[in-house]
């Protein structure tokens, strides 16, 4: 029952990252305004057009999108009984989302290292994402355990 709630919250927060995700890349080759140009200290454009806004010519907002999309399917799919992990060679579903997850956490991380440290300026639909990230991995942390330990 816990794990089931568990990959609930996944899912959920999962697919609140697709939409953050998507908005941002929207956002991302957007001419218009933007509402979340607040200040000097909240510009989501100048975060989602500046130089870190892209790795080698690929949106940061996509990675985002596809990373999201894959955890919101694979949460799914373990909601569901599917175990995936064969190609990992047995491994459970959990750790696979886990890993991604972290992975996910991680590069948050970073870009908010570079919203705070280089970029002095906040995009409010990363610091979601962000959030988002972090109950992703909190609760496929804990889901990995409490499937470890059945």
């Amino acid at each position: 029952m816990r794990s089931k709630i568990l990959l609930q919250l996944i899912i959920l927060f999962s697919l609140a990252g697709v939409i953050a995700s998507a908005y941002a890349l929207y956002l991302h080759y957007s001419e218009g305004p933007v509402f979340c140009d607040i200040n000097t200290w909240f510009n989501c454009d100048a975060v989602n057009k500046s130089i870190y806004a892209s790795i080698k010519g690929v949106p940061v907002a996509a990675a985002g999108l596809a990373g999201y999309g894959f955890l919101f399917l694979a949460a799914l799919l373990q909601f569901f009984g599917v175990d995936f992990s064969a190609a990992l060679g047995g491994k459970k579903s959990g750790l696979l989302i886990f890993a991604v997850s972290l992975i996910g956490l991680v590069f948050s991380l970073y870009l908010t290292y570079i919203e705070a440290f280089v970029l002095a300026t906040f995009c409010l639909i990363c610091v979601l994402s962000l959030i988002f990230i972090s109950a992703i991995s909190a609760a496929s942390y804990l889901n990995f355990k409490n499937n470890e330990n059945d």
